[in-house]
């Protein structure tokens, strides 16, 4: 287990401006794109961000340097959409993080834990614990901030084609950089009937937090979703990692960002000449799990047992080979691990209600699970996290996938609350 460390008070700074925040969101597609550079100037690569801290971290500084915090930012921490995250604040299990839009300027936050933002930058660096997340600084050489952003837009930046580069998470770098081939795996998916149903339905939801509640109409469109989770089989054979047993092949992935997702929705559509690949929205997930059922699970109102077999909140969730399937054969949706939608969160239902996809700076949806006491949530539930983050509850977050005809995609409206 990893242990956090309290940092002393760092000495103060001069006031980050609005005109500090306006040149760094017109600076930052062209630093993602200069990170090669930056790290053979170790000056700029270590440029002070006075305006970010991270009041908590695991064994490391709690200030990063500006190439430091590219580094996560490629990789999709701290990071969504178009929002970019510098600046950490507040207590050990709430943080807020601010940010800025970098196509208006704007100011972000999103409310975070600050002790799962220090695991997943661990995740990102690689840290196992026996080092720092963030060694010392490199060079007692250290430029000014406004010196960087000069350098920056007076160099010229190999393809700088004024967009934003997609994230890149720390598996899709390593598969880059070694030319690995990602292998298509043997999915089997599921048909979908299009069809209404109650969204948000629960009669007796054992959250004492919720009331019930009748649910809102929701249309679906017919379309394929696969069958199971992803496994560590299929998640191996496309991204070369992790090194797995015969014996755990069959489980689902799990502890998986929802930019981890993203990525390896692109690479399967990279690699398949006749499908895209995508995260279903909520309305999609949702639909699909009920499978035309109005209980509080699709097997009935009363949860399971603990699907993993025992008590141990440290147990591998189940083998897919073993799962419970729906009344349209999709197994085990949301019994055992979280999933992701594409979905933005919203607390409230939105009404009138439409299938297109809510954007913008903020958490996800995942769909179901087993709290840490070893609770099922119900169908309706809907949890939310920053998309950078994978905690997940008890067995972590994992995804499932839909897959479109390309000729189908072109035209289709991929959205859904």
């Amino acid at each position: 287990m990893y242990q956090l460390e309290e940092f002393p008070v760092c000495p103060s700074y001069r006031k980050i401006t609005d005109e500090d925040v306006f040149l760094l969101a017109k600076a930052i597609p062209r630093l993602l794109r200069m990170i090669p550079v930056l790290r053979e100037r170790p000056s700029l690569y270590y440029s002070r961000m006075p305006f970010f801290s991270v009041r908590y971290c695991l064994r490391g500084r709690n200030r990063l340097s500006i190439g430091e915090l590219l580094e996560l930012w490629e990789q999709g921490v701290a990071r969504d959409g178009n929002a970019f995250f510098f600046r950490g604040s507040g207590q050990r299990l709430g943080s807020t993080m601010k940010g800025v839009d970098i196509l208006n300027g704007s100011r972000k936050s999103i409310q975070v834990s600050s002790t799962a933002l220090a695991t997943v930058c661990c995740r990102a660096w690689g840290c196992k614990g026996e080092r720092t997340v963030f060694p010392p600084y490199a060079t007692s050489e250290v430029a000014d901030f406004k010196e960087l952003l000069a350098y920056a837009f007076g160099t010229t930046v190999p393809d700088d084609d004024g967009t934003l580069p997609e994230v890149c998470p720390s598996f899709l770098k390593r598969l880059r950089s070694s030319g690995g081939v990602s292998v298509m795996p043997v999915i089997e998916f599921t048909r979908v009937p299009s069809g209404k149903f109650l969204m948000g339905l629960t009669r007796n939801p054992e959250e004492a937090a919720r009331d019930p509640f009748e649910g809102v109409e929701v249309s679906v469109e017919g379309f394929e979703l696969m069958t199971t989770p992803v496994t560590l089989e299929m998640w191996n054979m496309v991204t070369g990692e992790p090194d797995v047993s015969p014996e755990e092949l069959q489980l689902p992935v799990n502890h998986v960002t929802w930019h981890d997702c993203n990525a390896f929705a692109r690479l399967l559509s990279s690699i398949d000449d006749r499908y895209d690949y995508r995260l279903p929205t909520e309305a999609e997930w949702e639909y699909a799990c009920r499978a035309g059922t109005e209980t509080e699970f699709y097997w009935g109102d009363a949860p399971r047992e603990n699907p993993a077999g025992d008590d141990d909140s440290r147990a591998l969730p189940g083998s897919v080979v073993h799962g419970l399937e729906n009344p349209w054969g999709l197994v085990d949706m949301g019994r055992v691990v979280s999933e992701w939608c594409s979905s933005s969160f919203h607390p409230v239902y939105a009404h009138p209600f439409t299938r297109r996809n809510w954007t913008g700076a903020g958490c996800r949806v995942i769909k179901g699970g087993v709290s840490s006491r070893g609770r099922q949530f119900e169908t309706a539930w809907s949890g939310s996290l920053a998309p950078w983050l994978s905690t997940g509850w008890r067995y972590g977050t994992g995804f499932r996938l839909v897959r479109t005809l390309r000729s189908e995609s072109l035209s289709q409206v991929k959205g859904g609350h």
